[in-house]
């Protein structure tokens, strides 16, 4: 589809303004940089939400024209008391590219300032307390199988990260009376590494199957019907939970 290059190839020169216009047109200019559906509804979403906003606070019909820099920042303002740092910058970044589309369209003649994006604060990685793991293990010993004990004692002791251990396999490990270690081959950032195992983690790839499955393709970790998914490892984790 050929890309929207102005309002008047969808109306008759000359006829009053209608908003779904430069709606429409946007969505097709959407489209023509290929999109996908669920980012085309979400843009519009966003688009319409602030049309409402701008036409309840302003008293006016919504146009791309009428929006001034002060209407982005209210409108920011407003967005920061009702949702999370990454819906308000989803939806910033929606009229971005909205108005910058209605400036090459010769929608508007001034691109009012966007607003900056909202910093979200990062929480440190938390560890668990040794009395926080043995709770762990302990009701995971109660309510999970040799599998689930397995899993939450090889996380605990080599640090992996979920999607890590699920794709871990066998012939990743090597395992002796004294020592052990496995390998991380596609970690944060696709590094590869070698990860050693204290005995701990060792007692758990023997849970796990190690002496019937080393060397060989297998994933380490199995469920009901195949590799375990990271959901599946999340529901390990959750057993401690249940009553």
């Amino acid at each position: 589809m050929a890309k929207v290059a102005r309002l008047a190839d969808y109306r008759p020169k000359n006829s009053t303004h209608n908003v779904e216009n430069w709606r429409e047109a946007f969505k097709e200019y959407l489209e023509s940089e290929e999109r996908s559906d669920n980012t085309i509804i979400n843009y519009l979403s966003d688009l319409d939400s602030f049309a409402k906003w701008f036409e309840k606070t302003q008293g006016l019909l919504f146009h791309p024209r009428l929006v001034t820099a002060l209407d982005l920042r209210d409108y920011k303002r407003l967005l920061t008391q009702k949702y999370k740092p990454g819906s308000v910058n989803r939806k910033l970044s929606t009229l971005s590219v909205f108005l910058s589309w209605a400036k090459e369209t010769k929608l508007l003649e001034v691109l009012p300032r966007i607003p900056k994006q909202v910093k979200e604060q990062r929480q440190g990685i938390r560890w668990l307390s040794r009395t926080e793991q043995n709770a762990l293990l302990r009701r995971v010993e109660r309510y999970g199988s040799a599998r689930d004990v397995g899993t939450v004692k090889l996380l605990l002791n080599t640090g992996l990260r979920v999607g890590e251990l699920t794709d871990l396999l066998w012939s990743d490990v090597e395992i002796s009376d004294r020592k052990g270690e496995l390998v991380v081959r596609s970690g944060k950032g696709s590094k590869r590494r070698l990860v050693p195992l204290n005995k701990d983690a060792r007692e758990a790839l023997l849970l796990l199957g190690y002496e019937e499955k080393q060397g060989t393709e297998k994933p380490v970790t199995i469920g009901q019907r195949g590799k375990m998914t990271r959901r599946g490892i999340q529901n390990v984790l959750e057993v401690p939970r249940r009553h």
